[in-house]
């Protein structure tokens, strides 16, 4: 039994991390992975507090910066493997709110990217991403107590104008 409260809750926090993944790139009317689960968290409210630090990060030099990084890719080599690459090494120092907010921005800008080039890889992209969102950061989010909890952690101890502030500061 414990096994299944343990897939329920990591259900629920793959639910809400790819919430909070559709709610970056703003692709909303995408089908959703999983069914509805029941929580106590607004994510609408977070995902609104986040989508405002993202277009602040977007609009910084390191926004700036990840586009850039983003134009330099041949999209049309992209793999899973090489998106799976390109996040293992955004967080190969641990997961916190700064390589969060810059592997969601890196994955939004490269679905743009496709987008506007005529590539059809932004499903592709969408899938891959979601994928190493459920298979790397919802467990350690699972074992930091919930989206909730991180976000509420990341967002309580420093406040959104704060993060933006680190964000400069780290990158």
């Amino acid at each position: 039994m414990a096994t299944r409260e343990v897939n329920n809750s990591l259900d629920v926090i793959r639910y809400e991390g790819e919430d909070l993944f559709r709610t970056v790139v703003g692709r909303n009317d995408v089908e959703r992975r999983l069914a509805q689960p029941r929580g106590t968290t607004d994510f609408s409210r977070v995902g609104e507090q986040l989508q405002t630090l993202v277009e602040e990060f977007e609009n910084s030099p390191q926004g700036r910066r990840a586009r850039e990084i983003v134009n330099e890719i041949n999209i049309r080599d992209l793999t899973a493997s090489s998106l799976t690459e390109i996040g293992s090494q955004i967080f190969k120092n641990g997961i916190n709110g700064c390589s969060l907010t810059v592997f969601y921005v890196f994955c939004k800008e490269l679905m743009k990217r496709c987008w506007n080039a005529g590539v059809n890889l932004v499903r592709n992209i969408y899938i891959w991403t979601t994928d190493f969102i459920f298979d790397t950061i919802c467990p350690w989010v699972a074992d930091n107590g919930g989206w909730g909890k991180v976000l509420g952690m990341i967002a309580g101890a420093l406040g959104l104008i704060a993060l933006v502030g680190l964000f400069l500061f780290l990158l």
